[in-house]
């Protein structure tokens, strides 16, 4: 069993705290490039777009605040690494974008979404 220690304590390492933080962090730019560019095509009146990590869920929120209003997505850590190198993760993800950034396209046009 694999432990770290802070402060003095001893804690075990779980296999999920074993994600790559650099391909973490590659798949969360490409999430945030894909969803800039997904905003152009679809003509959404971008404002910005923050990140915060939910460490206890092993999230990232990405909060996307336009004309429609502020809408968010949750992506996992897990699937974010995925991300970094994985072609049919990222088509899986931008999927999820695409369905967020039109449903904020079609609230922009109509006032609502349905």
């Amino acid at each position: 069993m694999n432990l770290f220690r802070i402060n003095n304590l001893t804690y075990p390492i779980r296999m999920t705290d074993n994600l790559d933080q650099e391909k973490i962090t590659a798949g969360k730019d490409w999430a945030e490039s894909e969803m800039r560019h997904l905003v152009i095509e679809k003509s959404v009146k971008l404002h910005s777009i923050n990140w915060n990590e939910s460490a206890d869920a092993k999230v990232w929120i990405a909060t996307i605040k336009s004309a429609a209003g502020e809408h968010t997505i949750a992506l996992s850590h897990s699937s974010l690494e995925k991300c970094a190198d994985d072609g049919s993760e990222r088509a899986a993800m931008r999927e999820k974008i695409r369905g967020l950034i039109g449903d904020l396209a079609r609230i922009e046009r109509r006032g609502y979404l349905r």
